[in-house]
């Protein structure tokens, strides 16, 4: 999943640095790269199940990390430009004006000259604006910038851009037949389910809805307060990985237990993405990014998800091995 992906990225640099403060400080500066990575790389092998194109696999696993290399020096020159300074820092605001484009030109083109060899960057000039700007609304965005790139690099098939289009042309591609259904084993006799199990597993769930009793109309001062919380960088989007930990810290909070928070949220937490998945594109989109990330105008619905596809989940879990819950 994304969240896994994100952590992996963290646990990588920490242990290649040999210091968790310094790989931490590096993981948060390219942070806004990896959902770029992961939305690229997930697809990229013709799905197994209708899972495949949800996660990254195992033989999509070698892309992905091509392409946290990518899209992290894309990231290094759109913050480059991006407030006009070097790298991330408090001018930024995640979009580019064309005033900011036309002042970075040179510092793009010298970069494509030399530590980031991409295609169009070599080439920038004024007009480019235009082309990244896809919906005409006078910025771009990471996304819009990414996709430039990756267009000039897949039409002129450099090494890059014959990596980062495995997997476009099966968009196109008619769904494959489906394969045979396995011969349905014997169900197994409901009296052998037990009763103390499903009550531990129905605590466990009611202390998940009752933990986003938020989610009601009339909570709208709470929401406030936990959009906060759960948006640390205040940019107004929620990413999969900020999802899942303030998932994390809502139901420690209030446990008021850290550990019992967490095991909720372990029990749980495989029914994320199906309500970020969700949740992320039920309005219309404001930018070319919005159907990537939850907005502050989604944040009701995915807490109302939450509990719907964490109830689903238990009901899912207590028929997957005959058992209850996981």
């Amino acid at each position: 999943s994304l969240a896994e992906v994100d952590l992996g990225v963290k646990m990588t640099l920490q242990s290649f640095l040999k210091d968790a403060g310094a790989g931490e400080a590096v993981w948060r500066r390219f942070r806004p790269s990896f959902i770029r990575a992961f939305n690229d790389a997930k697809d990229a092998a013709a799905a197994a199940s209708s899972l495949s194109d949800d996660y990254v696999t195992k033989g999509e696993f070698r892309l992905l990390l091509s392409y946290l290399g990518y899209y992290a020096t894309w990231f290094e020159v759109f913050a480059m430009v991006d407030g006009c300074s070097d790298g991330t820092t408090a001018t930024d605001d995640r979009r580019i004006s064309r005033e900011e484009w036309e002042e970075g030109i040179e510092k793009v083109v010298a970069a494509g000259l030399s530590w980031a060899p991409y295609v169009a960057l070599r080439s920038a000039t004024s007009a480019s604006f235009d082309e990244m700007d896809s919906n005409g609304g006078g910025y771009v965005l990471l996304i819009e910038f990414c996709a430039w790139l990756k267009a000039a690099e897949v039409e002129a098939a450099t090494p890059a851009g014959l990596a980062l289009a495995a997997g476009d042309e099966q968009l196109a591609a008619p769904p494959a037949a489906p394969a045979p259904k396995p011969a349905a084993k014997e169900a197994k006799p409901i009296s052998t389910i037990s009763p103390a199990g499903t009550a531990q597993a129905l605590s466990e769930l009611t202390t998940f809805l009752r933990a986003f009793a938020f989610a009601a109309p009339s909570e709208a001062v709470r929401r406030e307060e936990a959009w906060r919380l759960w948006d640390p960088n205040g940019n107004g989007y929620l990413s999969l990985a900020e999802v899942d930990l303030g998932v994390k810290m809502t139901l420690q909070s209030f446990l008021k237990d850290a550990g019992a928070g967490e095991a909720v949220w372990r029990r749980f937490r495989p029914s994320f993405i199906r309500a970020f998945n969700d949740a992320k594109d039920a309005a219309a989109a404001a930018s070319s990014l919005s159907d990537d990330y939850v907005t502050k105008g989604e944040f009701r619905l995915l807490l109302s998800y939450l509990g719907y596809y964490a109830t689903w989940f238990e009901v899912f879990a207590m028929v997957d091995g005959c058992s209850d819950g996981t």
